[in-house]
């Protein structure tokens, strides 16, 4: 009878300690599955953006609207009969 109360007793206390255990590490993965799904969502908000501004960029009459806004006009012109090929 004494045998049984102790073992009783026993599973009773390594029960709850497991239990604590376990919660806690569960705990401990839900927050770092919280973290990489704010991560996740973070990404997909940039490469929205970058899509965005990536197609906003391909068209050519925002790039000209864009360059004579941005860029000064002080470039030197290139043409074909002024570039020499480099000899060793």
């Amino acid at each position: 009878m004494n045998k049984n109360i102790i073992y009783l007793i026993l599973v009773i206390i390594v029960g709850s300690y497991s239990n604590d255990f376990f919660n806690k590490k569960s705990d401990l993965l839900n927050k770092a599955i919280s973290n990489k799904k704010n991560n996740i969502i973070n990404i997909n908000k940039k490469i929205l953006t970058e899509k965005i501004e990536y197609n906003f960029l391909i068209n050519p009459e925002r790039i000209k609207k864009l360059s004579k806004k941005n860029l000064s006009n002080d470039y030197i012109i290139y043409e074909k009969k002024n570039i020499q090929k480099f000899r060793k």
